[in-house]
């Protein structure tokens, strides 16, 4: 719902519906993967084919043991969605595997 509209809701509610409001808007973390080592590097955190993931598809998947959406956007760009709470371990993984790439390992 509109935020402005949390305070009236919660008050048409109250006495009649059991009911819990919780702000989530900033719960996720989006990550852009782009260029053409994007499908390497996601191989990295999943397991899934990815490459044969169509254009505009998204589907929910686990990044190294994290549930995330993936987005295919274009052929080499992507997002991925996790939660706030994972997004440290999530960004660490995609930053080693990124340098990892790079150097041919």
């Amino acid at each position: 719902m509109p935020e402005g509209e949390a305070g009236q809701t919660a008050t048409a509610l109250a006495g009649h519906i059991p009911h819990a409001l919780v702000e989530v808007t900033d719960r996720e973390v989006t990550f852009l993967i782009e260029g053409p080592g994007a499908l390497d590097l996601l191989s990295v955190g999943i397991a899934r084919e990815v490459g044969r993931m169509e254009v505009g598809r998204g589907a929910r998947t686990v990044f190294d043991g994290v549930q995330a959406i993936l987005v295919r956007e274009t052929e080499d760009r992507f997002t991925l969605s996790v939660w706030r709470s994972f997004a440290s371990h999530v960004e660490d993984l995609l930053t080693r595997g990124a340098r990892e790439l790079a150097l041919g390992l």
